[in-house]
């Protein structure tokens, strides 16, 4: 099996966020088993800012994104593999933040991000504490609801909700269900299964095992 380090050299090929060929170069936090089809690997690495945590996701046929956020919840960049393309944060006065969120019950944002390939999607919308937690694997997480409209570089509106569930822990938040406004159903649900932490069997698992039927 490929280490971790390896199997993100092959995807994330240079610039801000490389992760070097090197086994000691990145330690793995956790493992997330989720609902469809998922696997969720959570790591820090030497050669990022301190601040920064990466979410690597794996499917049934191997890696398929890693995505690097901040401190304050904002997912900073989007990598898809070697020669496929790379979304990052754009400059712009007001991303979401977790900590407002957080504290105030709510925050409103209006943001873009830069797909390299295809432009600019803009991105508002307003998170809100639903004053829920939930109990997943022992593990006590705080509910955040977003309402959040995308128009996408073709100028396609995409309104939806999103659940995200909050671990304060690992200080990240992790997609639920992600439900159509108009009609609430719920379009891809990645609902956390089974948290998996070093040392404990399955740590090296990169296969997903829930949510593969069908």
């Amino acid at each position: 099996m490929r280490s971790l380090p390896m199997i993100l050299a092959l995807m994330t090929a240079a610039p801000s966020y490389a992760v070097a060929q090197d086994e000691a170069a990145c330690t793995t936090l956790a493992v997330i088993q989720s609902q469809g089809c998922l696997v969720r690997r959570v790591f820090v690495c030497d050669n990022s800012p301190d601040d920064v945590t990466a979410v690597g996701s794996y499917g049934p046929s191997g890696a398929l994104s890693v995505s690097m956020f901040n401190s304050d919840g904002r997912k900073l960049e989007t990598r898809f593999g070697r020669g496929n393309p790379t979304i990052k944060l754009g400059d712009q006065a007001d991303p979401l933040s977790l900590r407002i969120a957080l504290a105030n019950g709510v925050d409103s944002f209006d943001y873009q991000m830069v797909h390299e390939t295809t432009g600019i999607a803009q991105i508002s919308g307003q998170f809100t504490t639903a004053g829920e937690m939930v109990t997943i694997d022992g593990r006590s997480l705080q509910v955040l609801l977003s309402d959040t409209t995308t128009i996408t570089p073709a100028g396609e509106t995409q309104p939806v909700v999103v659940r995200n569930l909050y671990d304060a822990e690992l200080g990240l938040m992790f997609t639920d269900t992600i439900s159509d406004a108009a009609t609430e159903e719920v379009r891809i649900t990645r609902t956390p299964v089974d948290f998996i932490w070093p040392g404990e069997a399955g740590f090296e698992e990169y296969t997903p095992l829930f949510g593969c039927e069908g």
